[in-house]
């Protein structure tokens, strides 16, 4: 599955529930076999799994000091002009 699809799935299934994910899912996505809600459960419960397993992994590492790194500073802006400097 594609990260856009399990985004997308994740979304349906947290904001429908399980049944009319799989109904909108099927009416989108149009597969060769619908998809049962079930199956769309099942998905949806492993990747709230890898989600939380990730959340806690990063939890441990901000309590034993090793934060995230922080995103670069922006690039100070520039202007170069073809005047002259008149």
């Amino acid at each position: 599955m594609t990260p856009q699809a399990a985004r997308r799935l994740a979304r349906e299934a947290a904001l429908q529930g399980f049944e009319l994910a799989a109904r909108v899912l099927n009416e989108d996505w149009g597969p060769d076999q619908p998809l049962h809600h079930e199956t769309v459960r099942n998905w949806g419960e492993n990747m709230d799994e890898v989600v939380v397993a990730k959340r806690d992994a990063a939890l441990r590492d901000y309590e034993r000091g090793l934060r995230p790194e922080s995103p670069p500073n922006a690039v100070p802006l520039l202007v170069i002009g073809m005047d002259g400097g008149r």
